[in-house]
């Protein structure tokens, strides 16, 4: 919705600039150049698609496996492939490594052959030098001549490089191989021998590592054997220096130590027992107690024997006793036999005190004897010791050293057994076949290629065309820049009317073809002027330009004559004291106009004339006599004021052409005394900038409301966004009657 004045909102005023339908406008308008672009395109696609020779690519599919081969249950020096991407991607830029390309072009013998050792052409050459620059600034060699292969000069490298191609198979462990060649075989033999040297390459950097690691073994193993047999020699030298006697693992000294305490404590033992029997007989014998009671007297079968006679004895004597008295001969006889035994065990009681007492001391002198000996044990031993930690660790050195050197040894003998037996990480799955059809060129894709190539080149040159030519190109670009939203397309008018000399047709050209686009347009200005109308009574619209020459007077004649011709009191007035257009065009050999009666201080209705078929008052500019003072004072005079205000009270349109804003201030002192405003810009002729200063000057504040006119529209363009079942152009031939033969000057209008 537009405001008062005629300014759209954000949305009406800034509408994009490019869209669907104008770049189909566009193509439209340039249709002849685009199809000569891609036609061209397309035949030089097709040349060049059949100019080039027929190339045949053979394939070979390498499977990276890294499962382990254990043959033998051995480690390897040189591991497998990890089942990574990383792992996986590097294997492909070996294959495509420098090294394998010189395996494969000596074994090719492609230095002989004459297709891949001829120099390339000019356009070879650039771009060899071009990669070459790259790769430097890269950091990368070039693949020019090397020292190492002086025949392998930078030709056969490239020529090499742009056959192969080396791709992993999406996500799986397999590498595909192609080479690309004018002969299917060669094609086939060089995507095999790629594949046969990466493995060789496998094989030759694990027999090189293996040879590698048996080298450092062997020196490791000499330098540790040496190490060891030095290390025992200096314990065994340490040993008897020391004297140092070693049986079974264990020093001499300790063992003798040992044993002596052991014997010691034995001896302590015995020496307790006996001391404790001893003591006990001796308390017993303090305290004169029976000694019978003694666990050794116990124990002694003498005593045991003449324990029993004496009880036998006792016993008879008891028998014995009853049947004689005291003093007879069997009981005294009984009786000393008693005695006697008695007196025996006696003796056999003390014999057995004097063999503890013995024994007792015998243990005490042992255990004496002992305690010396591991007294002068304990003292050769506290050397030792202090000897022995030294020993430790020459010990220890030696331990670690023949582990290490066993390890060594060990590892040796495998990598040794290691080299005979190495086996690649990869194998061949698929070996490549000479191809029955040939890869490229693929001609269809050439063609396309061009043909798309071909549009994109024909659309670019049309936008070059299109935005390098000046002014503006469509009615939402004046609709934006002058942030308003009536904004009316006219089209530039062709055919059999534009052909006519008088220019009186193209004035009233809305009277004379009512069906045609531009007097639609006309009419659509008509109605935006109406629907801006928002008072009642008569309306003064001044029309105006930028610039000269953008068909202002022909919008501004052909806007009166459509408001006389649907019954609206409306009166021309030509504004233009400089040039007035409007006046030679309509009363040509006019004597009196507007500014003779300013001049003359008469009413302005002494130079008006009238149209009859149209019914439209029109006022000349001026007649043939020269200007005497300013138009600019002219127009900006009470005379003029007046003149104005007569008009606004007699007719109820005034259509005032004004001259160009940019040369001369007129068109603002006319445009102070209007109502509404009608700017008329020409397609693709008016400056942005200018256009957006003259407006700005037309409209101060915005306070009239105004109506833009993007006139001289391209009639195929107009067509193509607005045209909906319009007749052509100049179709009819109505009466055409010049203003000057139906009219006299001073009519009064009525």
């Amino acid at each position: 919705m537009s405001n008062h004045y005629g300014i759209g909102s954000e949305e009406e005023a800034g509408a994009p600039v490019l869209s669907i339908e104008k770049i189909i406008a566009m193509a439209l308008r340039h249709y002849v150049l685009i199809g000569a672009i891609i036609v061209s395109t397309i035949a030089l696609g097709i040349g060049f698609a059949y100019s080039l020779p027929a190339k045949y690519q053979a394939t070979t599919r390498v499977l990276i496996d890294s499962r382990q081969k254990n043959i033998v249950d051995m480690v390897d020096v040189l591991s497998g492939i990890e089942n990574n991407t990383p792992t996986i991607e590097s294997e492909v830029e070996i294959i495509k490594s420098r090294g394998i390309a010189i395996d494969v072009i000596k074994h090719m013998g492609f230095h002989n052959d004459p297709v891949f050792s001829s120099k390339p052409g000019f356009l070879g050459r650039s771009a060899g030098k071009i990669k070459r620059a790259l790769r430097r600034l890269a950091g990368k060699s070039n693949n020019g001549q090397t020292d190492d292969h002086p025949g392998l000069q930078g030709g056969l490298i490239d020529a090499y490089y742009a056959g192969l191609e080396v791709n992993r198979l999406r996500n799986t462990y397999l590498i595909e191989i192609s080479f690309e060649d004018r002969d299917p075989r060669t094609a086939a033999d060089v995507a095999n021998s790629i594949a046969d040297f990466y493995l060789r390459h496998q094989l030759d950097a694990k027999t090189k590592a293996a040879g590698l690691a048996t080298s450092w073994l062997q020196r490791g193993i000499d330098k540790l054997k040496k190490k060891v047999v030095a290390g025992e020699r200096q314990i065994e030298e340490f040993k008897l220096r020391h004297k140092m006697v070693d049986t079974e693992g264990h020093l001499l000294s300790d063992k003798q130590m040992a044993r002596a305490m052991e014997q010691k404590v034995l001896a302590q033992s015995k020496t307790f027992e006996a001391q404790a029997k001893y003591t006990q007989i001796r308390r017993l014998i303090e305290n004169n107690g029976s000694m019978e009671s003694v666990a050794d007297v116990l124990k002694s079968p003498s005593i045991r024997l003449l324990k029993d006679q004496l009880a036998r004895a006792m016993q008879k004597r008891a028998e014995l006793m009853t049947r004689y008295g005291p003093r007879h001969p069997e009981m005294r006889k009984i009786s000393a036999e008693i005695v006697d035994i008695r007196r025996q065990l006696g003796q056999e009681v003390d014999r057995i005190v004097a063999n503890l007492k013995n024994q007792y001391d015998e243990a005490t002198a042992r255990e004496n004897s002992l305690a010396q000996n591991l007294g002068g044990l304990q003292a050769q031993s506290a050397l030792t010791r202090k000897a022995s930690v030294r020993l430790r660790e020459l010990q220890r050195e030696v331990k670690a050293s023949r582990l290490v050197y066993e390890k060594f040894l060990e590892r040796y003998q495998q990598t040794v057994e290691q080299q005979k037996i190495q086996l690649p990480d990869g194998r061949i799955v698929e070996a490549a076949l000479p191809p029955g059809s040939p890869s490229s060129p693929n001609r269809t894709r050439i063609v396309a290629m061009a043909g798309g190539g071909g549009i994109v080149l024909a659309l670019l040159i049309v936008f070059l065309v299109e935005f390098s030519r000046p002014g503006m190109g469509d009615p939402d670009e004046l609709k934006s820049l002058l942030k308003i939203a009536n904004v009316a397309p006219i089209p530039l008018i062709e055919g059999p009317e534009a052909e006519y000399k008088p220019g009186l047709n193209l004035m009233r050209h809305v009277v004379d073809d009512a069906q045609s686009q531009f007097s639609d347009s006309i009419r659509q200005i008509r109605y935006m002027l109406d629907s801006g109308q928002h008072s009642a009574g008569s309306r003064v619209i001044t029309v105006a330009s930028a610039l000269p020459d953008e068909g202002k007077s022909v919008v501004a004649s052909n806007l009166a004559h459509h408001f006389a011709s649907v019954g609206v009191k409306t009166v021309l007035v030509d504004g233009d004291l400089r040039e007035y257009s409007l006046t030679r065009s309509l009363t040509p050999g006019s004597g009196y106009g507007m500014y003779e009666c300013l001049r003359d201080d008469q009413l302005i209705d002494a130079a008006i004339v009238m149209d009859r078929m149209s019914g439209l008052y029109f006022l000349p500019a001026k007649g043939e006599m020269p200007l005497e003072v300013s138009p600019a004072d002219v127009l900006g005079s009470g005379r003029m004021l007046s003149a104005m205000d007569r008009l606004r009270d007699c007719f109820d349109i005034v259509v005032v052409d004004c001259p160009p804003v940019g040369p001369v201030i007129d068109s603002q002192i006319l445009a102070e005394q209007s109502d509404q405003l009608v700017f008329v810009c020409q397609w693709r002729g008016t400056n942005k900038a200018v256009a957006a200063r003259a407006f700005d000057e037309l409209q101060p504040e915005h306070r009239r409301f105004a109506v833009a006119a993007f006139n001289k529209m391209d009639p195929g363009e107009f067509e193509n966004r607005y045209g909906y079942g319009r007749p052509a152009i100049g179709k009819t031939e109505p009466e055409r009657i010049s203003l000057a033969h139906v009219c006299r000057h001073g009519q009064t209008p009525v």
